[in-house]
This record gives structure tokens, C-alpha cells and sequence, in this order.
């Protein structure tokens, strides 16, 4: 083989391989950002979660749907063809998923024939019309649907971030109680070489810091097994860890509870997919009817037809106008109204409860909303409280004014103090957004969670 022979069969494979590739690219999911920030976490699960990913798909079916019922008011035309052998005439029809739908007669002998059929409906009493607003409001309920998909995968992925974040606040209160005591043990140990304070005193502290130990342990095993959920959340093929830039933040939110439920009443994609249904089955309700009322088609048939036998070739055209009125059904038509209008009226029922359901979720988002910021105020007036009782325990007992319980109880007090006020910091946040969640809306600009600054 030439040496150019042998180049360009290397450059066909290299070819080959990349056009191999290009699919494989299209699937791989990109990494999400090293440095996530809330706004990334959530920008890269609506755009990644798998779930989502599949609804999508529901949209493109439902638009195809909406494609086929316009494309029944169009024109449609078939080519038949026929070869036939035949001792006794009969009636023969084209294979019946081509349409318009053909017949021919075979009579005795051997033919060939041909035909070209032309079809449209003029009026079918309706129901063309009905079916395709039936389809339009369809597609309007599935994007709906999707929309109130998005809206949770949003908010779900903020709460596991938001958990993350609460639980790496947790896992700072169990560092510093560590070494809160890991600095009360120093001191005893040097009280007690100098013999000021009994053994049992820098005892009773070791055990209190083993004990913390562990909870600062069972704290950053809460940390990564938050990260792995939240990976998951994201649509992570596999649970990894995960750095996360913003942290928890207190901006009082200022809500009017009427504002809320009418942002509610226009904004929840739940009730715009209830009320497409309403307007779908609404027009279902005049397809059905439309059974009752005239149908009319025009239709124009060419035909060519060579006969082996004496009647050699002939063709010609027939032009038809076709009228049908159903008169007897034994009460299908009926039975069909029926159904859609039972159908309607189950789907008003629901955009009543659902109604309900909403004016009950702000309502609660509201209350909870309302407690939780009296919460973080009460905590974190109870926390700074707690530091300056510990800080003057402490002055005490380093001076010998005090035993060592003392520290001992104002630390847990503290420590108690900080993990309230860590609880109801993240359950302010998720308060903020479950009103946000609950009008229909995604959060505000002035998020309450902020970038980490360095101090923190």
C-alpha cells in the first residue's frame, strides 16, 4: 500500500473517530463549578436533573399531538398501486395506515392498475376545531407541569444547600466547644502541678472534652453525608463533596399576606396546568358533540388501468363530494358526551381543591415565616447573652473565684445558644423560601443567604 493510501486511510479513521465522538460529547455531563454558589447550585440542577430532562420530552410529545390535529384540516393524498390475478372478482383495499384509505374492484383475469387519491374534510361539524384547542390547551397544562417541576427542583435544591450550610454552622459550634475545652483542660493541668485545684476537677474536664470530640466528629460526618445529598439533588451521576461558597444570612423580609395570595392565584403553575385541562376537556366536550353533525369531504380519484385481457388500457378521474349524517349509535355518542363532561366537571372540582390547598400553603408559609424571624432574634439576643456569661465564668475560675463547673455549665449553655441560634438561622431561610415557593415565584434578588466573606 502507497504511503498516500496509507496517509488518507489514517485521516478516514481520525474522521471516523471524532464524528464517533460527537455524540459521546453531546451526553457528558459537565462538572459543576469548583466555587458553587447558591445561584450556581441551582442554575446547574434545572439544568441537569434528570427528572426535568424527561419531562422535557412530554413537551415535545405534546406538540406533536397538536402537529397531527392541525394536520387533519390539511389535504391528503395516497398512491395505490395494484397488480392482480383473479378467477372471481373482488374487492380489494390499500394496507389501511395509508390514508386517504383506497378500494378497487379485481375483476377475472390479470391486471395492472394505479390510482391517486385526493382528500380534505369541508366541514366535520366541529370536531377538527375542537380537537386541535383541545391539544393547544393540552401543550399549555404539560409546560405547566414542567414549570411546577422546575419550581421544586429549584427549591429542593436550595434546602439541601441551605442543609449543608445549617449543618457546617453546627459543625463550627462543636469546633469551638472543642477547643473551649481543650483550653480549660491546659489550664487545669497547670493548676493542678501547682496544686490548686483538686484531680478530679481536671478529670471531669477530659471527659467533657472527649465528649465533645465526638460530637465534633458526628458534625463533619453530617457535613459530607449533606454535600453527597446535595450532589445527588444536583443530578451528580456519582455523590462527591462539594465547596460551597455562600452561607447562611438574616435579612428581614417585609409580606403582606393579601399581596401573597394573589401572587399565589397568578403565578402557581399548578393552577395554569388545571385550567388548561378545564379548557381541554372543554373542547373534548364539542368533539364529542360533533358526532351529531354533518361530516363532509371532497375527494378526486385519477386512475390508470392496463387489462392483459381484452379490455386493454383505460384511466379517467372521479370528483366526489361526500355528505354523512350518523343516525342510529345505540347511544355511543351520548356515552362520549357523557365522559367529557363528567371529565370537566372532576377537573373543576380539582382547581377548587388546589385553590384551596394554595390560599392554606401561603397561609402557613406566612405564619411560619412570621415565627421563625421572631425565632433568630430571640436566639441570637439568648446567644450573645451566653458568650459574655461564659466569658465571666471563665474570668472567675481562672482567678480561683470559682469551681470548675462553673465554666463547665455557662459552655453548654453557650453551646446550646449557638446551635439554637445555627436552627433558626436555616429555618428562617427555608421559611423565606417556602413563601416564595408558595406564591408561584422564585427567590428574590436579596436572597438571605450571602457570599462568605473571610471572617467567617
Amino acid at each position: 500500500m502507497s504511503p498516500l493510501i496509507k496517509k488518507r486511510h489514517s485521516w478516514l479513521a481520525t474522521v471516523a473517530v471524532m464524528l464517533m465522538a460527537i455524540p459521546l460529547a453531546a451526553q457528558t455531563q459537565p462538572s459543576p463549578p469548583e466555587a458553587l454558589t447558591l445561584q450556581a447550585a441551582t442554575d446547574y440542577a434545572l439544568a441537569n436533573n434528570p427528572e426535568l430532562l424527561g419531562m422535557q420530552q412530554e413537551v415535545r410529545m405534546a406538540e406533536a399531538n397538536l402537529r397531527l390535529a392541525r394536520a387533519a384540516r390539511g389535504v391528503t393524498a395516497s398512491l395505490s398501486a395494484y397488480a392482480t390475478s383473479a378467477t372471481a372478482s373482488n374487492m380489494i383495499t390499500a394496507p389501511a395506515e395509508v390514508m386517504p384509505d383506497d378500494m378497487r374492484m379485481a375483476d377475472p383475469g390479470r391486471a395492472l392498475a394505479a390510482d391517486v387519491r385526493i382528500s380534505k374534510s369541508l366541514s366535520s361539524g366541529g370536531r377538527l376545531g375542537a380537537g386541535i384547542t383541545q391539544r393547544q390547551r393540552l401543550l399549555v397544562a404539560t409546560e405547566a407541569d414542567i414549570e411546577a417541576a422546575r419550581l421544586q427542583v429549584y427549591y429542593d435544591t436550595r434546602a439541601a444547600y441551605r442543609m449543608v450550610l445549617g449543618r457546617q454552622k453546627l459543625l463550627d459550634v462543636r469546633r469551638k466547644e472543642v477547643e473551649a475545652l481543650q483550653e480549660l483542660v491546659r489550664v487545669d493541668e497547670v493548676k493542678l502541678e501547682a496544686g490548686k485545684i483538686p484531680l478530679y476537677y481536671f478529670l471531669r474536664d477530659k471527659t467533657r472534652l472527649a465528649d465533645a470530640q465526638q460530637e465534633l466528629t458526628n458534625a463533619q460526618r453530617d457535613v459530607e453525608v449533606g454535600l453527597y445529598e446535595l450532589s445527588v439533588m444536583l443530578g451528580l451521576e456519582r455523590p462527591r463533596q462539594l465547596t460551597l461558597t455562600d452561607a447562611l444570612g438574616f435579612v428581614p423580609l417585609e409580606t403582606n399576606e393579601e399581596d401573597a395570595l394573589k401572587a399565589a392565584a397568578a403565578n402557581r403553575p399548578e393552577l395554569t396546568a388545571v385550567r388548561a385541562r378545564i379548557a381541554a376537556a372543554s373542547a373534548g366536550i364539542e368533539v364529542a358533540r360533533a358526532a351529531y353533525r354533518p361530516q363532509v369531504a371532497a375527494t378526486v380519484i385519477f386512475d390508470a388501468m392496463t387489462d392483459f385481457g381484452d379490455m386493454g388500457s383505460s384511466g379517467g378521474y372521479t370528483a366526489a363530494l361526500v355528505g354523512s349524517l350518523p343516525l342510529l349509535d345505540a347511544g355511543s355518542r351520548g356515552a362520549e358526551v357523557a365522559m367529557a363532561q363528567a371529565q370537566q366537571q372532576q377537573l373543576t372540582q380539582r382547581e377548587r381543591q388546589l385553590t384551596q390547598s394554595i390560599a392554606r400553603d401561603v397561609l402557613t408559609a406566612q405564619s411560619s415565616l412570621k415565627a421563625a424571624d421572631q425565632n433568630i432574634r430571640t436566639s441570637l439576643e439568648a446567644q450573645a447573652s451566653a458568650e459574655e456569661d461564659y466569658r465571666a465564668a471563665r474570668l472567675r475560675y481562672d482567678v480561683g473565684k470559682a469551681i470548675n463547673l462553673e465554666p463547665l455549665d455557662a459552655l453548654a449553655s453557650l453551646v446550646r445558644a449557638r446551635v439554637n441560634a445555627a436552627q433558626a438561622l436555616y429555618e428562617y431561610n427555608n421559611a423565606v423560601d417556602a413563601l416564595q415557593r408558595a406564591t408561584g415565584r422564585y427567590a428574590p434578588a436579596e436572597s438571605p443567604t450571602v457570599t462568605r466573606d473571610n471572617n467567617q
